[in-house]
């Protein structure tokens, strides 16, 4: 399986501190950035994933939008959503029948449009820099 991973991240995710690889098999990964360690969500940066023949498609998640993104690929984008605690925003899409992530801890004050084109241009950083 290939691993997507961006080249470039935006502030304040970029100041990110530690990464943690977890889930580490054959058919997925999962690779998390937090600015601390032990302090559960208040922590987290941001998520990158990978799952071979996941058991659904993004285009089944309920409340995403189709986003276009590098090399013809569609993504489906779900913004940040708060209500006890705020979820990141979203983006997954698909590539050789793998099931792509990105989650991105953004302000919830940020517009829905600002957090489109800045998850965009975080999987269109991984999308051209290929698999690694």
């Amino acid at each position: 399986m290939l691993v997507f991973l961006p080249s470039d991240l935006p502030q304040p995710i970029g100041k990110a501190k530690y990464g943690v690889a977890g889930n580490l098999q054959a058919d997925k990964y999962e690779i998390s950035l937090y600015y601390e360690l032990g302090i559960g969500d208040a922590g987290f940066a941001a998520n990158f994933t990978g799952q071979a023949n996941a058991k659904y498609r993004p285009e089944e998640l309920p409340n995403v939008k189709e986003v276009k993104l590098a090399r013809g690929t569609n993504g489906f984008f779900r913004a940040v959503f708060c209500g006890g605690s705020c979820a990141p925003a979203n983006l997954w899409w698909m590539d050789g029948g793998v099931l792509y992530q990105i989650q991105l801890k953004l302000s919830p004050t940020m517009s829905e449009r600002d957090q489109e084109n800045e998850i965009i241009a975080v999987a269109n950083s991984a999308i051209t820099a290929g698999p690694r």
